[in-house]
């Protein structure tokens, strides 16, 4: 099993390997500013590397969590996948819920169903790009106003 910063560089070698690290100049959407840019839409390019990557992760996953959360739209696919994998390596469901930007506010909810699965839940929360953790900090309300607990993300 590979350490977590074992786990990070994989990640970043497979990102660069498919072209998805660009270096320049770079005003981010949290308004900061960098010589990188991480291109997250190519992550789920190819799929097999992804799902190989995503295995891995599985490895740090605590194996107490009951529901996947995603904020919409770019952490869908990684945790679509984990929601699988997860499914698959515990034997049991394991569901994906998303949570969407309330119109005109800076909140999340759960809808469509969604915030019945989380009820009572134990929440793996997922994100594709971690950069000033807004989004996380946006989601989390959404899950425990839905009686769910965020264990990990």
């Amino acid at each position: 099993m590979r350490t977590e910063a074992e786990l990070g560089d994989a990640f970043i070698r497979h990102m660069r390997n498919i072209g998805a690290i660009l270096d320049g100049h770079f005003l981010y959407a949290s308004g900061k500013h960098g010589v990188k840019y991480l291109n997250k839409d190519m992550l789920s390019l190819p799929p097999v590397e992804l799902r190989d990557f995503l295995e891995e992760l599985c490895e740090k996953i605590d194996p107490s969590v009951d529901v996947v959360v995603a904020p919409v739209i770019g952490a869908v696919i990684p945790a679509t996948h984990l929601s699988y994998l997860l499914s698959k390596r515990w034997h049991r469901n394991i569901p994906l819920c998303y949570a969407e930007k309330i119109p005109g506010e800076l909140g999340f909810l759960l809808k469509r169903g969604f915030d019945k699965a989380v009820l009572g839940a134990r929440a793996l929360l997922v994100e594709d790009i971690l950069t000033t953790g807004g989004s996380v900090n946006r989601v989390i309300p959404a899950i425990e106003e839905n009686g769910g607990k965020v264990i990990q993300i």
